[in-house]
C-alpha cells in the first residue's frame, strides 16, 4: 500500500487536506507526492478502489497502519525535523530575508548560518542555583 518516497515531495500540516490544495500543489507539478496527514475521520473518494488519488491512499494507509505509523512510513516526520532545525534561524535572524536579488540573498544566508553554527560553537548559557 505504502509507495517509497519520490524525489519531489511537499508537506504540510493536515488544514491543508484539501482538494483545493492537491489541484494546486498536482497543477504546478503532476509528478509531485505530497505528504499531508488526512482529517480525522475523511473518507476514500468514490473512485478509490478503482483508481486511488493519493489523498485515497494516505487515508486508506491510515486506516491500515495506524496514523502514527503511516507518519513514519511516509516521511512525514520529517517536516517536523525541518521546522525543529529552522526555529532557532527564524528567532535569531527572522523569517524573511532583506536582499532582493538571489546572489545576496545566498550571501545573507551563508553569513546568517556561520553566525548560528559560531554561536551553537559557543555553546548555551549555564544556570547554578544560588544557595
Amino acid at each position: 500500500m505504502l509507495q517509497p518516497k519520490p524525489r519531489v515531495s511537499r508537506s504540510a500540516f493536515g488544514a491543508y487536506d484539501g482538494a483545493a490544495t492537491y489541484d494546486a500543489i498536482l497543477g504546478r507539478n503532476p509528478s509531485a507526492r505530497f505528504i499531508v496527514p488526512p482529517c480525522k475521520g475523511s473518507v476514500p473518494g468514490p473512485s478509490a478502489s478503482i483508481s486511488p488519488t493519493q489523498h485515497d491512499l494516505h487515508i486508506l494507509a491510515v486506516d491500515e497502519y495506524g496514523r502514527m505509523n503511516w507518519q513514519k512510513a511516509s516521511g512525514y516526520n520529517n517536516r517536523s525535523e525541518m521546522e525543529t532545525a529552522t526555529c532557532p534561524y527564524k528567532r535569531v535572524i527572522g523569517d524573511t530575508l532583506r536582499s532582493r536579488h538571489d546572489a545576496r540573498r545566498a550571501s545573507e544566508v551563508a553569513i546568517a548560518v556561520k553566525s548560528i553554527n559560531r554561536m551553537n560553537e559557543l555553546g548555551r548559557a549555564k544556570f547554578v542555583p544560588k544557595a
